[in-house]
């Protein structure tokens, strides 16, 4: 049973390295709960919503720096760039 397998199902090294890192990164995901409870015990759900209302907020003043360039191709790097200009 030495046969070449068909293109058809092999996978790219490129597909390859998000499979290899979802397969790492996953298992740590199943451990967070249970580590999360370990240290925080019973209260540990308000650290997780305070976690979650922070990145809104974060995620929140991205876009409104975006919005505020006016350019509607501005990326984080451009606005960067005219940041260190201003300065």
């Amino acid at each position: 049973m030495q046969g070449e397998v068909s293109k058809r199902y092999q996978l790219s090294p490129f597909l390859f390295f998000f499979l290899l890192y979802i397969s790492v990164v996953d298992v740590g995901l199943l451990w967070f709960q249970r580590n999360l409870l370990n240290h925080a015990g019973v209260d540990s759900w308000i650290s997780v919503g305070l976690t979650g209302i922070s990145l809104h907020l974060i995620v929140w003043m991205i876009y409104k720096i975006l919005y505020a360039a006016g350019n509607e191709k501005a990326d984080l790097v451009t606005i960067n760039r005219l940041s260190a200009l201003v300065r």
